[in-house]
């Protein structure tokens, strides 16, 4: 193989003396190395250094230079791209955001080379305002990252970054790579600091070393406060040494920021500095605190580590993988996280001494032949996949579903789904009118479109087959009309659409009880003549008309389902019910798992995510997730904490979603005097319910009979990250194992028989341990991905052979 790679990273001004160019000529030079059958064309540009450039046999150098009729550099290196004279099989961008020169990242030739690109950060990209108001640059930066969309492989130096350009990029895993990064260890490592290099540098006590700039994306402003908020014994005895490119004027705002947190005294500005003072500030400091709010990888973060440093940093981005668990991490937007993590390295000297440890055997993982590698793996995969001849065309389906943003657990269930179909169907996704989906790297070579694009698209595309997920929310409204007129197969995430259609009925313009006898008329006409007389009287039940439908088992989804080529459910208890709607639902009814992945949270995980949302760390937390809503049972499970918060001064029970209970629970809560014990947390984004997950000792997941059939997200969430649940034993909760989820039968008994269970796994550690773990394996069996997408297939093709037996029902 014959790689390209051209060499601006390390040339330019603006990119050689900084990260970007200590890593390519690190990156360069390790690569030439690794494989001395792999031949490489290094393309210099004329005019400027190349005293970083390798010597070694396999490396070529070839000179690029404008030619005829071309302008700057830009068009110079598409010519290199386009022309391919030397025949490369891949060419990589060794900086393909450069601004030098009005350089410009080339396009993907047809015909061409492989292209590739080593992706530092999108930092432009994710804060525009700041660093895009220069609309010259802004356009150039804009027109690169488009062009590397088309790119066979992005070779990221970070997880962080990687998942980055998927989201902004829209592209799959594998196109995308994560790399990792890597120092030097053969001169960042641990020692003793020279006295005579601190004190030229003006250092005389035991200080905080930061390595910064003047970007306000490394906060130094941020770890000034967080500095002035220590405690008097340790300011006063610690410097705060701060190295960075700086000019006159910058210093002078520096140390007026320092003045107003009163911490001039304590500030020491260095300057830049060399490598060997460098090394030294690392080795010497009792802390590195590097609280930067992005970080492509972080670099210096390694260096300290090398050097045997108590390390502190950002709580994002690249960040906590680059540290791992041989530092502390705050969030950078908080001085006050910063402060107390400072605080705890400062005068916690086993803990410290303990981190120092693990940060020097953590720092030897990350090395540049292993980056070497990973990036050889993606580029023979990029130049492999281009060689590939093409594959025949899968089969087409369409799939309507309400997608994210809308907050709507079933659009975050579809948009995983895709994921796993894609490697079955070609897949266009069907949406709402009146909002954009934003569906990031999962859609990759999927269409998505209106729905009202449906009908149009249908008569020339040739669909396998359609699929419906059917929920008990508006944001399902706009399929039930596509659902009677093209059957396909319905996916029934709620038996009872009760609530679907209370919306539906509460439209401009529809009269509310005559909208309900109509559906009841068509969907119950057994039933209807005594149900419809009965409307106005349930309308002034407990929880109004919606609630009571639900208590009388009238699910208004039998004309949906009925009229399918078949339908998806997720239970035993679910496939039951659909069969019970009509006849020939049996045959056509498909148990599909809801889709998980196993991810069990590690008792770091556990004490990160308490600190971070001010939860006691040593707590026994049980937490209830979701929506509270009557239905969900919020006020009996207080109940049901009371006595094991009599008795467990730790114990909380925290609430985790949108408050829709009338204020039930906060008065019970008050009437049992449990305030101080039981935390609402109200609705939180689909990031932070990730994050508030790992906080949890046990999962409650409760549901008051009968229910509407869905199958509970949350309950899920918890067995994959080996949480314990309790739920209610009934509907599609009662399909799961005993011996998955602690059962409660809601009877008579009920209450004290929750009360019970919640005292069991609130008290018993051991027995938390081996449901949570029954619950991970469980997951692991039964909900993967990979399977529940091969399930779909199964569906859909029996769906697409009943379909031909009625090709008028497609094509109308």
């Amino acid at each position: 193989m014959r790689i390209g790679i051209d060499m601006i990273g390390v040339q330019s001004p603006s990119s050689r003396g900084r990260g970007i160019g200590r890593y390519a000529r690190a990156w360069v030079e390790t690569m030439t190395r690794a494989d001395a059958g792999i031949e490489y064309v290094l393309y210099a540009h004329r005019g400027l250094p190349t005293d970083h450039f390798p010597d070694v046999p396999n490396a070529r150098v070839v000179e690029v230079a404008m030619e005829g009729g071309e302008r700057d550099l830009g068009d110079a290196v598409q010519r290199v791209a386009a022309e391919n004279r030397e025949r490369v099989d891949a060419l990589v961008m060794s900086s393909p955001l450069e601004l030098f020169g009005h350089y410009a990242t080339p396009a993907k030739p047809l015909g061409g080379p492989s292209m590739a690109a080593i992706l530092y950060d999108l930092v432009p990209f994710l804060f525009q305002e700041r660093y895009l108001s220069y609309v010259p640059a802004a356009t150039r930066l804009y027109r690169g990252l488009e062009r590397l969309r088309g790119y066979d492989a992005l070779l990221a130096i970070s997880g962080s970054a990687r998942d980055d350009a998927r989201r902004l990029l829209g592209l799959g895993a594998d196109k995308v790579v994560n790399i990792r990064a890597a120092s030097d260890p053969g001169f960042f490592t641990p020692g003793i600091a020279s006295r005579s290099t601190l004190a030229r540098l003006g250092v005389r006590e035991p200080f905080v070393f930061c390595l910064a700039s003047m970007d306000e994306r490394k906060n130094l402003g941020g770890l000034l406060d967080a500095f002035g908020r220590l405690p008097a014994t340790i300011r006063g005895s610690h410097q705060l040494v701060v190295s960075c490119a700086i000019t006159g004027p910058e210093a002078d705002r520096v140390r007026d920021r320092a003045r107003e947190v009163g911490v001039k005294d304590r500030l020491v500005l260095t300057g830049e500095i060399v490598d060997q003072d460098l090394r030294d500030l690392y080795r010497g400091c009792a802390a590195f605190a590097f609280p930067s709010t992005y970080e492509g990888f972080g670099l210096p973060i390694l260096e300290a580590m090398h050097c045997g440093a108590a390390v502190l940093a950002g709580s994002n981005s690249s960040m906590p993988e680059v540290l791992g668990d041989a530092g502390l991490l705050a969030n950078a937007l908080d001085p006050a996280a910063i402060s107390a993590a400072l605080q705890t390295l400062l005068t916690d000297d086993p803990l410290a001494a303990s981190l120092r440890s693990k940060a020097m055997a953590r720092a030897e993982t990350f090395t540049w032949e292993a980056t070497a590698a990973d990036s050889l793996d993606a580029l023979r995969a990029a130049v492999d996949r281009r060689r590939r001849p093409a594959r025949k065309p899968l089969p087409r389906v369409a799939m309507f579903s309400p997608w994210p943003p809308k907050g709507s657990g079933i659009s975050d269930y579809s948009l995983r789904l895709v994921d796993d179909l894609k490697a079955h169907y070609a897949l266009d996704l069907y949406h709402d009118h009146g909002y954009s989906p934003d569906l990031g790297a999962t859609a990759e070579g999927c269409r998505v479109y209106d729905h009202r694009l449906f009908a149009r698209n249908a008569r020339s595309l040739n669909y396998r087959g359609v699929v419906y997920q059917m929920g008990n929310s508006q944001y399902h409204d706009f399929m039930v009309e596509p659902i009677r007129r093209v059957p396909g197969v319905v996916v029934v995430h709620d038996l009872n659409l009760s609530g679907l259609h209370f919306w539906r009925a509460h439209r401009p313009g529809v009269e509310p009880f005559a909208y309900f006898e109509e559906q009841i008329r068509a969907d119950e006409p057994d039933r209807a003549a005594a149900i419809v007389p009965a409307l106005r009287e349930w309308a002034s039940a407990p929880g109004g008309l919606e609630a009571e439908l639900i208590r009388r088992d009238v699910t208004l989804c039998r004309r949906l389902v009925a009229g399918s080529l078949g339908v998806i459910v997720h239970s035993a208890w679910g496939r039951d019910r659909v069969a019970s709607l009509g006849p020939g639902l049996a045959e056509r009814t498909h148990t599909v798992p809801s889709g998980a992945e196993a991810r069990p949270v590690s008792p770091r995980e556990r004490a990160r995510a308490r600190e971070r949302y001010r939860l006691p760390v040593d707590a026994t937390i049980l937490a209830s997730f979701g929506i509270m809503h009557p239905q969900k049972m919020n006020v009996e499970a207080v109940e049901a904490f009371a006595p094991l918060a009599a008795v467990d001064p730790s114990a909380l029970l925290v609430f985790v979603g949108q408050d829709l209970d009338a204020g039930d629970t906060r008065a019970r809560i008050e009437a049992l005097g449990l305030r101080d014990r039981v935390r609402i947390l109200g609705r939180r984004s689909a990031e932070e319910f990730d994050e508030l997950l790992a906080v949890a000792d046990v999962g409650i997941g409760l549901r008051r009979p009968p229910t509407n059939g869905e199958t509970s997200a949350a309950l899920l969430h918890f067995m994959r990250h080996g949480i314990p649940s309790i739920v209610t034993d009934v509907g599609t909760f009662s399909d799961y194992p005993d011996d998955v989820v602690r059962k409660v039968r809601w009877d008579a008994d009920g209450p004290a028989e929750l009360a019970r269970a919640v005292w069991e796994l609130g008290t018993d550690p051991a027995l938390r341990s081996r449901l949570g773990r029954a619950g991970l394996d469980h997951v692991e069996r039964e909900h993967g991905w990979p399977l529940v997408a091969e399930l779909y297939a199964e569906a859909i093709e029996r769906s697409a052979e009943r379909a031909s037996r009625y090709p008028r029902a497609m094509a109308s």
